[in-house]
């Protein structure tokens, strides 16, 4: 039976499907909904003031609660999540909160989308993350181990011969400076080690 149509079954899609179905289509469809995405992230992103008000409040409430005997990697998780959902009105550690003020600092890291809250002190110079804000909330990774409260010399002057309380102390192994005892004696090494290529 001879049909009209040239033998073409194919069906005419609109523009609009062709497009959503194609992979450039299916490309610019996702970057609007990243760009979209961006945006609204963007907007949302946690001011510093905010950041720092709210890090503080975590920061009372990790010393607070923290316990001569530290937990797992879970207690920590857990109670960084209980700290998103609530306040310190009160800190019954004053002192201890007083000594992380004086010992360590709060920097603001912005970028863009979402913004980080370092910590930062003598014993972490470059900083470690305490907190993460994204569309409004802010998230604390704080762990009480990050904090100095203690600042103290390890000696007293460079090169300081060690001071132990010993009752022997003229023993062998021991020789007398014009600057004290020092304990023990320089290895030999028996000359020069020489590095040979094989």
């Amino acid at each position: 039976m001879y049909q009209s149509g040239g033998g073409s079954f194919r069906k005419r899609e609109s523009l609009s499907y062709e497009f959503t179905h194609s992979c450039f289509g299916r490309l610019v469809i996702l970057g609007a909904i990243l760009g979209v995405l961006s945006i609204i992230l963007a907007i949302f992103c946690p001011s510093e003031e905010r950041m720092r008000t709210v890090m503080e409040d975590d920061i009372r409430q990790c010393i607070n609660a923290h316990d001569s005997i530290n937990g797992d990697w879970m207690d920590n998780a857990l109670n960084n999540f209980s700290y998103m959902f609530t306040t310190a009105d009160t800190i019954s550690e004053v002192e201890m909160y007083k000594l992380f003020k004086k010992n360590n600092r709060l920097e603001y890291n912005d970028h863009t989308i979402f913004a980080t809250m370092s910590l930062c002190n003598n014993f972490r110079p470059d900083g470690v993350r305490c907190g993460i804000g994204i569309l409004g909330v802010v998230i604390p990774t704080i762990h009480y181990n990050d904090f100095l409260l203690v600042v103290g010399s390890l000696r007293k002057d460079y090169n300081q011969p060690i001071i132990e309380n010993n009752p022997n102390a003229n023993q062998e192994g021991t020789e007398e400076t014009d600057e004290g005892e020092v304990f023990g004696e320089n290895p030999d090494f028996g000359g020069v080690f020489e590095y040979h290529d094989n």
